[in-house]
């Protein structure tokens, strides 16, 4: 039993190691592509055979030690202590915990009628996972910061956060059980620009980390579990009341080391639902700094409504971003999260993002979530083979991950 019991230990590390050595060599490999567009020939040739000195010795101790030095800072027990942590205590209030008195589509306790039916939000006192303080920030400001443990639990949060990640670069890598012929998978730009990056298209396109963006990942066994925690249909329920939740995206965001896309000022709604969702959970995969292009956000700006309906994706035109985003009395801010931590965020919240300047990738996986009677409305021109989460499934609607609690449950 000893023997077998270190056999398996030797195999799991081996294995740990393997996939370490290839995410290694693809960083590598991609930092390289990008140093021979400024080097000069000489110099390039000169990296190139240094990089495959260092591949063909992947298999030595030293070169281990590399990996793992590369590796350190994304793993989320090394989650660095500089990045300012949003998350906001369970037990503390701030200031800012005051009640909104502004009119919001849905708040908790209130009577609110959908397709002819009344339904009514969950009370506060039917709520274990999210104070009455966190809540009030969220409907205040239109976002707040939860704590890993505060949502996978303090005894295996770790173990389940590590399995998101690491499921993530195996559907890079194309080595994930998945129907990849019904995920919509788009690279990232090499410019950097909006409009530069990849189409938006089902399929795999081939074996890398440079992937921008991948959506329909509730086919995915691991994501699709950890769409289904407890914490999340409690914020659910306190947006939409006790009716069937679906999601409308389950995608995975990326940035890639030194790479990224400029994302212009937007709010997450589009044109052909038939009403807008109003959720967003955001996982942060990594640290997410100002350096590596975290999300910014205009606090309080969900209570201003939809600000450019004429835009089928929420986009902001020039002239409102002077309007909105230089001319508002608040000022931008960085939504700096540490590796694990989890944003809940009011879709009409105006947000952009920058590019990556830093070593390490910046990636999260965003699920928004919605009342499940939303559907698509077919006649739309841009419905919703470019945006969304069905592209031109056979059904307009959408499967449910929540069905109504009964009232003894």
């Amino acid at each position: 039993m000893i023997i077998f019991g270190r056999a398996a230990s030797r195999a799991i590390n081996f294995r740990i190691h393997i996939r370490k050595c290839r995410r290694f060599s693809l960083e590598k490999s991609n930092m390289l592509k990008t140093q021979l567009n400024f080097l000069p020939l000489a110099s390039a040739i000169s990296g190139a055979i240094g990089f495959v000195a260092l591949l063909a010795n992947c298999g030595s101790s030293e070169c281990d030690n590399q990996i793992l030095e590369e590796e350190s800072p994304a793993k989320p027990a090394k989650s660095s202590n500089n990045v300012p942590s949003l998350a906001t205590p369970m037990q503390a209030c701030t200031s800012e915990c005051t009640k909104s008195t502004d009119p919001l589509p849905t708040v908790v306790g209130q009577v609110h009628t959908i397709d002819g039916e009344k339904h009514v939000g969950i009370s506060e006192s039917e709520c274990k996972y999210i104070t009455p303080e966190q809540w009030n920030l969220f409907l205040e400001r239109g976002w707040v910061v939860l704590s890993k443990d505060q949502v996978f639990g303090k005894n295996d949060g770790d173990e389940q956060f590590e399995l998101l990640r690491q499921e993530m670069d195996s559907i890079m890598l194309g080595e994930a059980d998945v129907p990849y012929d019904k995920l919509m998978m788009q690279l990232d730009s090499t410019t950097g620009n909006y409009e530069d990056a990849g189409a938006q298209t089902l399929g795999w396109k081939g074996r890398t980390l440079n992937y921008r963006k991948m959506q329909n990942l509730e086919l995915d066994a691991v994501v699709s579990r950890y769409i289904r925690l407890p914490i999340i249909r409690e914020a659910c329920e306190r947006i939409y009341g006790r009716v069937p939740i679906s999601t409308f995206r389950v995608m995975f965001f990326n940035k890639p080391s030194r790479m990224g896309t400029h994302l212009p000022w937007h709010q997450d709604r589009w044109a052909f639902l038939s009403r807008d969702p109003l959720l967003t959970v955001y996982l942060a995969l990594d640290d997410a700094t100002p350096e590596n292009g975290c999300v910014k956000i205009i606090s309080g700006s969900h209570k201003r409504g939809v600000i450019n309906p004429a835009h089928d994706s929420g986009f902001l035109n020039a002239d409102q971003v002077e309007r909105e985003v230089a001319g508002s009395d608040v000022a931008p801010m960085d939504l700096t999260l540490r590796a694990g931590e989890v944003a809940l965020i009011h879709n009409w919240v105006l947000h952009q993002s920058g590019t990556n300047a830093s070593d390490h990738p910046r990636r999260a996986l965003s699920v928004c979530y919605m009342d499940a009677s939303t559907h698509c409305d077919s006649t739309h021109p841009n419905q919703p083979s470019a945006h969304g989460g069905s592209f031109k499934r056979d059904s307009l609607a959408f499967s449910t991950v929540f069905e109504p609690l009964a009232d003894s449950d």
